[in-house]
């Protein structure tokens, strides 16, 4: 962890990131996983962190690939030898909570959900281990919805349904295979399963060692949401 998350959020008990792809129900699963006390888990940001997990990647590739022997002035990689990116990790990650995510100096918990996971393709899992080793105590929601309702949904209602089942078939295979590896830190949710009933989310709260706030959840279900 790094020197500013150490040193700014005494509460933290961890990180949470709710793993999805539109129209999934995500931003309802957000809120409920905000009555967590002192939770602090933001909405998508674009992808951001993404491009700093590349920039990680180069980093290690610099090191490792090319920095292995102390390199004179002379070769190409000069200086690929001192590169730290242990260090460059915890300093991404760092200046991503402190200007991105901005949690209370109180918070239990922080964290996004994101649904532009599709964009990474076979670094999907690379990506998610580097949030399990930079972020502390990370723990991830894959959050899933029926192909046919995602494709009646918002602007998937304007591409072909195939391609909304594709994506949503192969981003669920992927979602299933890091959980199967990760059981402990990780949950699976269904949005047909706990839009009806929050109570389907104790796993998940159960999980984080959360008490489930179910009147309050269910004051979440009966507000619309306007997108």
């Amino acid at each position: 962890m790094g020197l500013f998350l150490a040193n700014h959020y005494s509460s933290l008990k961890g990180a949470i990131f709710i793993i999805c792809y539109g129209r999934s129900g995500s931003t309802l699963l957000t809120r409920l996983i905000n009555t967590i006390p002192g939770a602090c888990i933001r909405g998508e940001n674009a992808n951001a962190l993404m491009h700093l997990f590349r920039a990680f990647e180069a980093a290690h590739r610099t090191r490792y690939a090319q920095g292995k022997p102390e390199l004179a002035d002379t070769a190409p990689w000069f200086g690929a030898d001192k590169v730290a990116p242990s260090e460059f990790g915890d300093a991404l990650i760092d200046c991503f909570v402190r200007q991105i995510l901005k949690p209370e100096p109180t918070a239990t918990w922080l964290g996004f959900k994101e649904i532009r996971y599709h964009e990474l393709g076979d670094k999907f899992a690379d990506y998610l281990d580097f949030m399990q080793k930079f972020f502390p105590n990370a723990h991830f929601i894959f959050n899933r919805r029926s192909h046919i309702d995602v494709a009646r949904s918002g602007w998937f209602a304007q591409r072909p349904g195939k391609t909304v089942e594709k994506l949503v078939d192969e981003m669920n295979a992927a979602f299933l295979d890091y959980h199967e590896k990760h059981p402990g830190n990780s949950s699976i949710t269904d949005y047909e399963d706990f839009s009806e009933d929050p109570s389907r989310l104790k796993p998940v709260f159960d999980m984080l060692g959360e008490e489930l706030d179910l009147p309050r959840c269910r004051e979440i279900l009966n507000v619309r949401l306007k997108h």
